[in-house]
């Protein structure tokens, strides 16, 4: 195998096109992807901050229940985990975590 130089050498040489005028145009075509700023970011291209298990953690913590069931779904373009809740006095409720923010609602 010959070296860079003489291999470019022999295409401008044999006619071919500048081996640097298609890189040019693909820089000069070239459209950056828009990326908001640092701390610009909407809440919704946010990763979710809390697994599920976390979320479980957390409600068991706060209302001092045992959780009993779990669902995820999306609502508004954000995960939210639906976590029903089981007190010691046989109470049954339903809390909703979010898990970009970690609230509880």
């Amino acid at each position: 195998m010959g070296s860079v130089s003489a291999m470019l050498t022999a295409v401008l040489i044999a006619g071919a096109p500048h081996p640097t005028e298609g890189a040019a145009r693909v820089v000069r075509d070239f459209v950056p992807v828009q990326r908001p700023e640092r701390g610009q970011e909407r809440e919704s291209d946010r990763a979710p901050v809390l697994s599920l298990d976390e979320a479980v953690a957390r409600a068991e913590r706060a209302y001092g229940a045992r959780v009993i069931r779990t669902e995820s779904r999306e609502e508004g373009g954000r995960l939210v985990y639906k976590l029903r809740l089981l007190s010691d006095d046989g109470r049954v409720w339903s809390v909703r975590v979010d898990a970009t923010t970690g609230e509880m609602r």
